[in-house]
């Protein structure tokens, strides 16, 4: 699924309540699409699988990644605990505006050298 960085969060609006606070896009991608590139340091990579394990927004079945040949569903090791990545959300607070991605985001950051906003990494930082 994939939506452009920082455009306005649109993928289970059926979901929100009424009076939502912003929701921004960024993490959504697919191999369909170019994507920002650049080596994220290992502690925000922990940091967003930390958020990853906290399972925002579950749904059910998962997501693969669409740039791994792999077909099984992706994981991550934390502190010796298996956290199985693509059937959420990571939702990042900054005042009046929640960051949302799906919580493939530490893998796509990992293994694909996704760059996220820096919006996002100084909202990580509050």
């Amino acid at each position: 699924m994939y939506f452009e960085d920082l455009t306005p969060y649109a993928y289970t609006q059926a979901r929100l309540p009424s009076d939502a606070p912003s929701l921004v896009n960024f993490g959504w991608l697919d191999s369909d699409h170019d994507y920002p590139r650049g080596k994220v340091a290992p502690e925000v990579v922990e940091r967003m699988l930390r958020l990853a394990a906290e399972r925002v927004n579950g749904m059910r079945g998962y997501h693969r990644c669409p740039f791994c040949e792999e077909r099984e569903q992706v994981s991550m090791l934390l502190e010796d605990k298996i956290v199985y990545l693509g059937s959420a959300e990571i939702h990042i607070k900054a005042g009046s505006t929640t960051y949302v991605a799906p919580n493939l985001l530490p893998h796509y950051m990992e293994a694909h050298e996704y760059m996220p906003p820096e919006q996002v990494l100084q909202a990580l930082d509050q």
